[in-house]
Formats: structure tokens, sequence, C-alpha cells
């Protein structure tokens, strides 16, 4: 009887604590499906973020580059008309030139400040005055800034925030750093399989050429042969000749040594 209270003693305080664990564990349960929902949005936030910097860069680069290709074809075209001699036409052309510059400037807010930003080093070392203007009598020129080293400090305060709101910036921080040198990662992947496709495309191409220039060699080796062949042919062997040249001069000399004999026999008959 003891032994069945006990029983139930310690199965009623199981029970307890089963109802508390399985307490906490839905508890856990909605937390996480809470903090993943939360990392979902950060994710497509910083995706959407991620793809206007990439479009915008995109653009940039466009810019750039039309404006680079515009420079160069007007450097072209004067080039061109100093090379024909034609004054006048270069003239008219520099006159143009200065004139399209001269109205940005004087009507384009936005063109005359980026001007001055990206170009105000430049100006102070050409002309030591911003305004391209000569220095008055005693007049310090102003001084040239220096290019800052590395990145600017920003200091992210965070003292307004409680405890789980730095935690879940701190997460969302690692996570968004993770996917950035995941992507990191995956591109260099790309470029290093790249580079090794065109080192294999460019040995197939070497060993093409190789072959190709073996095989050359061999025709040439086998016409020359055979044109070998043809002039061996054609002329008799030269020690041929020569035997039938030495077989000649043989009998030359004995027909000769004959007569010569016939003839001192002849005279010294009686």
């Amino acid at each position: 009887m003891e032994m069945d209270c006990s029983l139930k003693k310690e199965a009623d305080q199981l029970k307890t604590r089963l109802k508390n664990t399985e307490a906490i564990t839905k508890a856990a349960k909605g937390k996480y499906y809470e903090e993943t929902d939360k990392l979902s949005e950060l994710q497509y936030q910083f995706k959407a973020a991620n793809d206007i910097q990439q479009e915008v860069y995109t653009q940039l680069q466009c810019l750039k580059k039309q404006s680079h290709e515009k420079h160069m074809d007007d450097l072209n075209k004067a080039n061109e008309l100093a090379w024909k001699g034609d004054k006048v036409a270069l003239q008219s052309f520099c006159i143009n030139q200065v004139e399209k510059f001269t109205d940005l400037w004087n009507n384009n807010d936005e063109f005359r400040n980026e001007y001055v930003r990206c170009n105000g080093r430049s100006t102070l070392w050409r002309l030591r005055t911003l305004d391209g203007r000569a220095l008055g009598p005693g007049e310090v020129p102003p001084v040239i800034p220096r290019a800052l080293n590395g990145r600017a400090f920003v200091d992210h305060t965070m003292s307004g925030l409680t405890l789980k709101d730095r935690t879940q910036e701190e997460v969302a921080v690692v996570k968004a750093e993770k996917v950035l040198a995941e992507k990191v990662v995956e591109q260099k992947k790309k470029r290093t399989e790249k580079e090794e496709l065109s080192k294999e495309e460019e040995a197939a191409k070497a060993k093409e050429a190789l072959e190709r220039k073996r095989r050359k060699a061999e025709k040439a080796k086998a016409r020359e042969a055979k044109r070998d062949a043809n002039e061996a042919v054609a002329k008799p062997p030269q020690n041929s000749q020569h035997c039938q040249h030495r077989k000649k001069t043989s009998i030359e000399e004995t027909k000769n040594a004959t007569v010569e004999k016939g003839s001192i026999n002849t005279n010294t008959r009686p």
C-alpha cells in the first residue's frame, strides 16, 4: 500500500515536470518562430537593398562609360581636325566645347557643385585657388586637403536599446556579414572556374597548333622524299657514270699503246 502511494506520488511529480517542460518548449518554439520571421524579414530587406545597390552601381558604370566615350570622341575629332590642318574647324569645335561647359557651369548647380567637389584638389594644385583667380598680395593659398586613410569611424550608439534589441541587431549584423561572405566566396569560385576553363581552352588551342605544325612538317618531309626519289629515277647514279668514264679512258689508252707499238716495229725493220 505504501509502495503504491509512493509510485503515485512520483508519477504526479513526473506529470507536473512534463507539463512544465512542455510549457517551456512551447514558449521556446514560439520565440524561435518569431525570431525566424524577423530574420527572414531582415534577409528580404538586405536582398532588396543589395539589388538596388547593384542596379545603381551598374547605372553609374554605364554613365561613366558613356562620359568617357564622349570625351574620347571629342578628343579624336580634335586630333583629326588638327591632323588635317583645318584650323578654322578646329577653333570652332573648341569654342563650342567651351560654350557647352560654360552653359553647364552657369545653369546647372548640381554639375557645378559636383565638379568643384571632384576637382578641388586638382584645381588647387594647378591654380592655387578654387576659383582660378590670381592670389592677392600677401594672400595665403588654401590648404590642399589630405586624403583620409581607411574608413571614417562611425559611432553607432546603442545606449537607448534594450538587451533584446541589441541581441537582435547583433544577430542581424552577423547574418548579413555571413551572407555577404558567402556571396564573395561564390563569386571567387565562379571567377576561379572561369579562369580554369580559359586555361584549358588555351592549352587545347596550343595543342591543336602543335598538331597542325607536326602534320605540316610531316607533309613537307614526305614531299621532299618524293622529290628526291623522282630525281634519283630521272638521273643515273654518279658512280655508274664514273665507271663508264674510266672504262672508256682505259680502252682509249690501250688503243694508243697498240698504235705506238706498231709504229715502233715499222721503224726498226731493215
